[in-house]
């Protein structure tokens, strides 16, 4: 377990998830790139839906993730009505959104559309306007929260360990828990969804593209799942300790190596499987490390490099659009089914089985009759091929 990689001048710790996530994002859209190409496709296009699937999601992971765990947060935060804004952060938040779109701006050539026809150059402008704006009140809040915050010494209860959510008025750990605390599912149908309906508007071939972007999509999870393993999230269920698979994790996250051990904070597989919770006060009687449990984590991110090898080696030959896409929607359901079972951490469990689970079936529910339909079509424009060369060949 490294949930912290190291910690820049300043301050500034670089965390050993978002360390990966951002390493399999880069992977995931060179191998993109290089397939659109080869596909034909406008390689800006993959950029394009690279920087809004990112974007959103993050964004649709950390929802679901909040949602499963809302009784965990305080959501005072969000209450922009009580007067909590700063003009320093406002106008910190145009600048940083104004440096955002200059280096997408310049990496994906959107520039160009300021040399089109006016309607075009207008509705690009109106879209700026309205980015600036959200950046000016996420700076306005974020940099008042902050004033905030500081002027708040830590509080600790009566038996001296340290209560979040007493710590300061606001709860922000909804925003800098970015380095851990996403759901897969919950960002790929996000940006699933905002990735199809970019296609939609910009009416390109819906199937040709997500065939090409589907196997980045492995590589951004494999790389991802790693950062679980290091981060110490997304762990398995108690097995044998003499299993070759067993692993254990430490008492304590290591993101505060020189505080105190009543200030450090109970790793999450050591509170599971080791009978303890945030508030456990240092004991040397308690072991130093939790139960024998599955490297889930790891599972997962051997999972998502074999599918990605499966996907690339079937996308070697022409194919018709859809293929591999489809191929996809089966294979990873069901492989996540089957981790699933392996997985210790606690979540909601509706009838026996895990949320993630039951997503899987769901989306097994939707692609195995689209597919069918998929393939069905296939044969018949086959048969009507075949029906026509004969026509020919006997005319």
């Amino acid at each position: 377990m490294l949930s912290k990689i190291i910690e820049l001048p300043g301050g500034i710790p670089i965390y050993s998830y978002g360390l990966m996530i951002v390493t399999g994002f880069l992977l995931g859209l060179w191998v993109a790139t290089r397939r659109a190409r080869l596909a034909g496709v406008d390689p800006t296009l993959i950029f394009d839906l690279g920087f809004y699937g990112i974007i959103t999601g993050m964004l649709g992971g950390k929802a679901f993730f909040l949602v499963e765990n809302r009784s965990d947060f305080g959501w005072k935060i969000f209450n922009v009505f009580d007067g909590g804004l700063s003009g320093a952060g406002a106008l910190y938040g145009v600048l940083g959104g104004v440096v955002l779109f200059f280096i997408f701006g310049a990496g994906t050539g959107r520039f160009q559309r300021l040399r089109r026809p006016s309607v075009r150059r207008r509705r690009f402008l109106i879209g700026l306007v309205l980015f600036l704006l959200v950046a000016a009140l996420a700076g306005a809040r974020a940099d008042y929260v902050r004033d905030v915050n500081k002027q708040h010494q830590t509080q600790k209860d009566s038996s001296g360990t340290i209560s979040q959510l007493d710590k300061v008025p606001y709860d922000t750990r909804i925003f800098t828990g970015f380095g851990s605390g996403f759901v897969f599912y919950g960002g790929v149908l996000t940006a699933t969804l905002v990735i199809l309906l970019t296609l939609k508007i910009r009416k390109v071939p819906i199937l040709k593209v997500l065939d090409i972007i589907g196997p980045s999509l492995m590589i951004g999870l494999a790389f991802g799942r790693i950062g679980c393993q290091l981060n110490g999230c997304c762990f398995g269920d108690v097995c044998a300790p003499d299993s070759l698979l067993a692993i254990t994790f430490p008492k304590h996250v290591d993101t505060d190596p020189g505080s105190s051990s009543e200030s450090k904070t109970i790793s999450p597989a050591y509170r599971t499987h080791g009978g303890h919770d945030d508030h456990a006060t240092a004991d040397p009687s308690l072991p130093e490390r939790s139960l024998e449990v599955y490297p889930t984590g790891l599972f997962m991110s051997v999972n998502a490099f074999l599918l990605f090898w499966v996907l690339t080696w079937f996308g070697r030959k022409p194919r018709r659009a859809g293929s591999t896409v489809f191929l996809l929607g089966f294979l990873y359901p069901i492989t996540r089914f089957l981790i699933e079972i392996f997985r210790g951490d606690p979540v909601a469990i509706l009838y026996g089985l895990r949320i993630s689970q039951w997503v899987s079936i769901g989306i097994l529910a939707v692609i195995i009759p689209m597919w069918v339909v998929f393939l069905k079509k296939k044969q018949d424009a086959t048969q009507e091929g075949a029906s026509a060369q004969q026509s020919t060949q006997a005319g």
